[in-house]
């Protein structure tokens, strides 16, 4: 069964996705050929995105630089911290926005 979703990289197409898996663990990822901008066509991003998620290598908790060292955070710590950074500043909206195109 496809189940539809769409693409979570920073792009103006927004791609429409088809995901299915099969008993085995396989996972199948492709364009949706039914989107009516995209028509099906995914990006060479895309077509290595199960492996990423899938990867060894992948960072499954948050992390914090310590000198030169990574210490690991809970949840909890991490989103604290998140919303200390955020608070500081609210003042200056510009400094938080985030565009990398």
């Amino acid at each position: 069964m496809n189940e539809i979703t769409a693409c979570t990289m920073d792009c103006p197409d927004a791609c429409s996705l088809l995901i299915s898996s099969d008993e085995s663990g396989f996972i199948d990822l492709r364009g949706n050929p039914d989107h009516p901008i995209t028509a099906g066509f995914t990006c060479a991003k895309i077509k290595k995105h199960i492996q990423r998620l899938q990867s060894t290598h992948r960072i499954l908790q948050p992390m914090r630089r310590d000198g030169t060292h990574w210490k690991t955070l809970s949840w909890d710590a991490a989103l604290e911290l998140c919303a200390q950074k955020i608070q500081q500043l609210r003042e200056e909206p510009k400094a938080i926005l985030h565009i990398f195109g």
